[in-house]
């Protein structure tokens, strides 16, 4: 940032074009604040006290910081300057001070009150549709975000992940695969918790049977042994397996996903 150096001794020449030059170093760098905290955002204050008023603070509209007077509640935000003017030596009048403020109005305003969003952290400054993971307990989640899953207080500006996409809860995130069918769009739903395998699924692989002996002599009760292949349609081994679904979540670490309004 530009500064000055007011230590050297001699009598500094102060004129106009020092004080501009001034001006112009603070002014442009609240300027690139102001972007930096996007438009028509509550910077500090601008909460109601309980009373029906509006506390005092300080917004960021136009690419430019603004104080915020408190006064009753009222629908829209009106942008007003109050301009100063001074007798110069030559005894002519100037106008030198420009004082801007916001305030709110009943009609005639500049934007409507409700456009004002808080810039509560620097997260909240991140685009639309961001999806966040916390280590958030059922206790904060429960105190920060209401029935319908958006964000309040610290959270405003937010929605459980869940709540905007219900088919999204228990469900790891994968990466969109454009050439690839099942992936090929953000928000569906593909793959199953568990999965019970159908025969087809089976690998190839065969069964060894084996068949007793009595005293050395073939135990087959028709006598000449069991006759394969002929007879072979008349045996079978015995069931087992119980045909329950097989686990296929993989190994997991259970977060909280929000994600940006």
């Amino acid at each position: 940032m530009n500064k000055v150096n007011y230590t050297n001794l001699g009598g500094f020449p102060l004129d106009q074009d020092n004080l501009a030059f001034l001006q112009n170093s603070y002014s442009k760098s609240f300027e690139a604040i102001a972007k930096l905290c996007g438009n028509k955002t509550i910077l500090h204050g601008v909460e109601p006290d309980g009373s029906g008023n509006i506390t005092a603070g300080w917004i960021s509209y136009n690419g430019e910081l603004l104080p915020l007077i408190g006064g009753a509640v009222a629908p829209q935000v009106k942008i007003t300057e109050t301009v100063t003017a001074v007798i110069f030596e030559d005894n002519v009048s100037h106008n030198i001070e420009f004082v801007r403020v916001a305030q709110l109005v009943l009609v005639g305003g500049d934007f409507n009150f409700n456009e004002l969003k808080p810039l509560l952290s620097l997260d909240n400054m991140l685009p639309k549709d961001t999806i966040l993971h916390c280590m958030k307990d059922t206790d904060y989640i429960a105190a920060n975000f209401d029935a319908g899953g958006y964000g309040t207080g610290p959270e405003k500006g937010w929605r459980k992940l869940s709540s905007a996409y219900p088919d999204a809860a228990g469900r790891v995130l994968i990466n969109i695969a454009e050439a690839d069918g099942r992936f090929d769009e953000a928000g569906k739903i593909y793959g199953e918790y568990a999965h019970t395998q159908t025969l087809q699924e089976l690998a190839s692989h065969q069964h060894v049977y084996s068949h007793g002996r009595v005293g050395g002599v073939d135990s087959n009760p028709n006598g000449g042994g069991w006759g394969y292949p002929n007879n072979i349609n008349d045996r079978s081994t015995e069931y087992t397996g119980g045909g329950q679904p097989m686990n296929v979540t993989q190994p997991s670490l259970v977060v909280f996903m929000k994600i940006k309004l």
